[in-house]
């Protein structure tokens, strides 16, 4: 087998706890274990750069040039003295809130200056406008066969572009989350317009693009006139999973909650519906008003456990002892989050809340992993059936690994590495 030269370049890696992390270590870790040579650009992680949890998961095999930046929302966040608050997200609490105080309207306000005028083209230009030249120069130096940037921040694409400007190497755009037409960005017409022709420009050097679904891979299409590829986020089983021998149903969420997105409520409707008050909550992640109000409305708070945001390793080995993780849906077609990947590794069953998003709930009827329910009725039947399945069977059924297997990191690894020799050779 050649060995390739591959640079990759992503704001998101190692040490930095992000799902958008834990995709681009995993490729690079493929990579190097296949063979190939990999050198990675990010950012330095200092707290003005990210201001989340830090894996301590020795990477050595990788040469990473962690290259200065900031991201304006973690800088905003860090002056603000905790004033704005929030995850990826630096508005999420006010824009989460649908019935709004005079304060949450006001930060609605700033919230879309911000983004129409000052985060542009992204929270990170800082990174891409100081280190283009510094970018060129490493890549230069390793002579790469083919260049992988990610996004978000799309300011990854842009040094891609600009390395690739300057010499002619093949390269693919792997969109996470997309740039136009992005569901969590609120922008001026006129604004989305401009970033739609500058995509255009930026990608019209671009081999292929990689996106997380097949709605999401259409509308690139269609905004770039470039092809595509869908590789999944995919999952990897960190722990085996734990049995909890007790006569309790406990349901898993862990990560952020976005209640313009997701229907939130309807978990605390069905908690409400069921008649067994041995059925139970626990959420894990950034702290939420939206559990608080939803369980005092619905007279359900001691049946909610709120643990707060743990560390990656935690999370996981919380998942692996749930009996059911709840994973809600978004009211966007084509956005899989990572999360679903995520709860496939724990190997429990999935309870999905929400809209019918296609792209979501075909991978858990392919896989037979989970169930989907939009109403609070049948939901909390599936959950009574589920605590009586676990009272005589210890568990609550799941299905094997070879149901899923084709979701794996692996194989979704396998099958990019398969389009770069493809396109190389």
């Amino acid at each position: 087998m050649k060995k390739y030269k591959i640079l990759i370049i992503s704001y998101w890696f190692h040490p930095l706890e992000t799902i958008g992390a834990k995709r681009i270590n995993s490729f690079a870790k493929h990579f190097h274990e296949i063979g190939w040579e990999v050198e990675v650009i990010s950012v330095s992680p200092t707290k003005w750069a990210f201001d989340g949890n830090k894996s301590s998961d020795d990477n050595k095999n990788i040469k990473v040039h962690y290259l200065p930046g900031l991201n304006w929302s973690v800088t905003l966040r860090r002056l603000s003295f905790g004033l704005l608050k929030g995850g990826g997200n630096l508005f999420s609490k006010s824009l989460g809130d649908k019935k709004k105080s005079l304060f949450s309207k006001i930060k609605n306000i700033f919230y879309r200056a911000y983004i129409n005028f000052f985060q542009y083209p992204d929270e990170c230009w800082v990174w891409y406008s100081v280190n283009k030249k510094k970018a060129l120069r490493i890549a230069n130096s390793f002579k790469p066969d083919f260049v992988l940037s990610s996004s978000m921040p799309v300011s990854s694409h842009l040094l891609a572009a600009y390395i690739v400007s300057k010499a002619d190497i093949p390269w693919a755009a792997d969109f996470r989350d997309l740039w136009v037409a992005d569901y969590q960005v609120k922008r001026t017409k006129k604004l989305e317009a401009k970033i739609l022709n500058w995509q255009k420009i930026f990608l019209k050097d671009v081999s292929f693009t990689i996106t997380v679904s097949q709605p999401d891979k259409q509308l690139l299409k269609v905004q770039s006139e470039r092809e595509g590829i869908v590789i999944y986020n995919g999952f990897e089983q960190v722990n085996e999973p734990v049995h909890v021998k007790n006569s309790k149903l406990n349901i898993v969420y862990t990560g952020m909650l976005y209640d313009s997105l997701q229907e939130v409520e309807l978990l605390f409707k069905v908690l409400k519906k069921v008649k067994d008050l041995e059925i139970y909550f626990t959420y894990v992640g950034i702290s939420s008003p939206l559990i608080e109000k939803y369980a005092k409305k619905y007279e359900v708070s001691d049946r909610c456990n709120i643990k707060g945001l743990v560390t990656q390793s935690e999370a996981a080995s919380i998942q692996s002892e749930a009996d059911l993780l709840l994973f809600l849906t978004y009211n966007v077609s084509g956005c899989i989050s990572g999360k679903l990947f995520e709860y496939l590794g724990a190997s429990k069953p999935i309870l999905a809340l929400g809209p019918h998003e296609e792209s979501a709930c075909s991978i858990l009827d392919e896989t037979g992993c989970g169930k989907w329910y939009d109403n609070e009725q049948n939901a909390a039947e599936y959950l009574e059936l589920s605590l009586n399945e676990k009272r005589i069977n210890g568990i609550v059924e799941y299905s094997p690994e070879s149901a899923r297997s084709n979701y794996s990191r692996k194989q979704q690894n396998i099958a990019l590495s398969n389009k770069i020799k493809s396109l190389l050779n």
